[in-house]
């Protein structure tokens, strides 16, 4: 990576520019902002600047003492600048001019600027760094005459003369098969992909998009009005925590249940599960919590979003070869391989680094006990429903996990077990630990 001394700070606007123009960042406001902001602070070398707190402050309005503890915004919003950062350059958005690489690397939040080696400022600058050998030119063939009498040439002397055509064509053929190869790939690649998600877009009902909720107690209004009075504080809104002395009781009557709330990762996982349904414009209904009934589950294709707190889940998956165990908040849960019972895969965080592993389990069931189809995403934490989301809208993941796949099975059911490596909130690697079809 270069530092920003060795660049042509013009070259660095000139690429930002370009990039929040584009089709990955005009749809966000936010992301504009937030990379913009970046961008320019590492240039200039305000470090001070580019810490989560001020981030938060400065880009996105937050108080300056803000808990971000609980609030995510700035972790959730760079990560979403990564990724359409790396759509941007994946789609060779580049074009003329300045070329410089724009990055966020994970755990950061400032940028690394890398240049490539060579300049696209010449539009043709990519083909003259590579000299173009041109193939020999064969002799002019020899005009055999024709006799009623004659005797066909023996083999040695035609393949003398054919070497150089040969040489011609297969120089052409392979260029045309290097150059059709990525083509290729790509196409193998997006049939892998759509025959994943087959059941889901031939089928004539909406998808039927499901996350369980967090179930948590909320302060009465009565409470907070009069916490809000007590403390002087604005009643024109209830954002604030109240803060408690030790010991102190709040009355049951003040507690209410309420099942209105959906985790932060089951949320990003059906974010990016819809916009995988919206590529093929394929409607889609979601509900979360209490909405939904059993009978609906016969109606539609089915995508569970979510665990141990997805009721569903839990129900639809039991019995599997690999199951979720949950072994209560003060032990680590796991996932296990019911015929091996001594195979689990436990989230655990390093005391260190405080760098967690997490793991969730795919589930694609052509022949799931609903009559229907049902495909479900589930994390032991919300790390890993995230990941699993995004591993089953990648094709080319996708296609990689089924090149092994057995034949037929797009009508079999599948199971997967992912890891994901989480830094400072952000799932930032993936492995497949285990798939089995039957």
């Amino acid at each position: 990576m270069s530092s920003t001394t060795d660049l042509d700070p013009t070259d660095i606007q000139v690429t930002l520019d370009r990039i929040l123009e584009s089709q990955y960042f005009r749809s966000s406001a936010q992301c504009q902002a937030l990379l913009r902001y970046i961008v320019e602070n590492t240039v200039a070398e305000r470090d001070s600047l580019l810490r989560e707190r001020v981030i938060g402050a400065e880009v996105f309005k937050r108080p300056p003492d803000y808990d971000t503890g609980n609030d995510h915004i700035v972790r959730s919003r760079v990560s979403e600048v990564r990724k359409r950062l790396a759509q941007y350059y994946a789609g060779g958005s580049a074009g003329p001019g300045p070329c410089v690489r724009i990055q966020i690397p994970s755990g950061s939040y400032q940028a690394t600027f890398d240049v490539p080696s060579y300049s696209i400022r010449d539009p043709d600058a990519r083909i003259e760094s590579t000299p173009e050998v041109s193939p020999p030119i064969p002799p002019p063939m020899p005009i055999l005459e024709e006799k009623p009498t004659a005797v066909a040439p023996s083999a040695g002397k035609l393949r003398g003369r054919k070497w150089p055509l040969i040489l011609l064509a297969s120089m052409i053929f392979g260029g045309v098969v290097a150059a059709l190869a990525p083509s290729y790939r790509s196409h193998q690649e997006h049939l892998a992909f759509e025959s994943f998600w087959d059941p889901i877009l031939s089928s004539q009902k909406p998808a039927l998009i499901y996350s369980g909720g967090a179930f948590v107690y909320t302060l009465s209004d009565r409470y907070l009005d009069t916490y809000s009075s007590e403390h002087h504080l604005d009643d024109r809104h209830r954002h604030f925590f109240a803060e408690f002395k030790e010991n102190e009781q709040v009355p049951s009557s003040d507690l209410v249940p309420d099942d209105h709330y959906v985790p932060y990762g089951d949320l990003v996982a059906a974010a990016r599960l819809t916009s995988t349904l919206a590529q093929w414009n394929k409607p889609y209904d979601l509900r979360f919590g209490n909405d939904v009934a059993f009978t609906e589950f016969h109606a539609s294709p089915i995508l569970l979003v979510g665990g141990f707190n997805n009721a569903w889940t839990m129900r639809f998956t039991k019995g599997l070869r690999y199951g979720l165990e949950y072994h209560g908040v003060s032990a680590n849960s796991q996932i296990v391989d019911e015929w091996h019972r001594e195979k689990t895969w436990a989230d655990k965080v390093d005391a260190e680094t405080q760098a967690r592993d997490d793991y969730a389990l795919i589930s694609r069931l052509p022949q799931a006990a609903t009559g229907g189809f049902i495909l479900s995403v589930a994390g032991i934490r919300m790390y890993g429903t995230r990941t699993a989301a995004e591993f089953i809208s990648d094709p080319v993941r996708i296609a990689a996990l089924l090149k092994g796949a057995p034949k037929g099975w797009e009508k079999r059911n599948m199971q997967i077990v992912l890891h994901t490596r989480v830094v400072n909130d952000i799932p930032v690697s993936t492995d497949v630990e285990a798939v089995h079809f039957w």
